[in-house]
């Protein structure tokens, strides 16, 4: 059974790939003058902020961040190369960094909790 601590670390994840992921494959993939090129620079500023605000602004660790942030790129990778066979292999990359950050950001929920929830989180993994 999972708790509020763990339904939040699956939240984390998603929510992140909502806000980056629009932005990276944005910033790639638009092409053309005036507005566009504006937009196309907002864009990967704003990927780069989310991508530097994961990384270096939690106490926890920058693990989560390492690798949201390379799902971001995995998902760029995949919208790049849709039509071709490379997305399958883009996609199940992205699927497994998505299962990665879930974990990562599990096991960081954990750090500085209690004996008692460790203690649980273990149990619920055997």
């Amino acid at each position: 059974m999972t708790d509020d601590l763990d339904k939040k670390s699956l939240g984390d994840s998603f929510a992140v790939a909502i806000l980056q992921w629009p932005a990276v494959i944005g910033a790639l993939t638009l092409e053309g003058e005036g507005w566009v090129l504006v937009l196309r620079g907002v864009l990967a500023t704003w990927a780069a902020l989310v991508s530097l605000g994961l990384i270096f602004g939690r106490p926890e660790g920058a693990r989560w961040g390492l690798v949201m942030t390379l799902t971001a790129g995995f998902a760029a990778a995949f919208w790049i190369t849709v039509p071709s066979f490379w997305a399958l292999i883009w996609f199940v990359l992205l699927m497994i960094g998505l299962h990665t950050s879930i974990k990562v950001r599990m096991d960081e929920a954990c750090v500085g909790g209690s004996d008692e929830r460790k203690a649980s989180i273990a149990v619920q993994r055997q």
